[in-house]
């Protein structure tokens, strides 16, 4: 999990506002840029699609910034699964579009594995405390 949130935490404070332009100088991005930008519009709590993304454009670098991985609901991370899952949602994939979307990408499997982990102890806290009851 400290990987995951290390990982996170590194791409979210490299990124720059010159990549993040770059990428909103698309009027149709890349299929595969669209993808990271659309599961980084679910993490953030946002409607998805590339004008919404460019709703946000004044504002996208400070929500990345400031955002909370821990504010991730269980409802957003089952949608931003659905991304991540994709073999073809890996950085490497990403650099060919944009240096923003590898980044991105990066950071978005941070909050993937980070969310995977915390559900897991959760669920196995649970399954503790059940044990525990029923030993009762």
């Amino acid at each position: 999990m400290a990987d995951a949130l290390a990982e996170f935490r590194k791409t979210q404070m490299s990124l720059e506002k010159k990549e993040l332009q770059e990428c909103m100088s698309f009027s149709s991005p890349p299929p595969l840029c669209g993808m990271v930008f659309d599961a980084l519009m679910v993490v953030l709590g946002k409607k998805t699609g590339w004008d919404e993304v460019r709703k946000e454009k004044a504002n996208l670098l400070k929500l990345i910034i400031e955002f909370d991985v821990n504010s991730v609901t269980p409802q957003r991370f089952d949608a931003l699964k659905k991304y991540t899952a994709s073999k073809e949602f890996n950085v490497d994939a990403m650099k060919k579009d944009s240096s923003a979307a590898a980044k991105l990408t990066g950071m978005l499997l941070g909050v993937a594995a980070y969310c995977e982990h915390k559900r897991a102890t959760k669920a196995k806290k649970r399954s503790e405390e059940h044990t525990s009851e029923l030993q009762s």
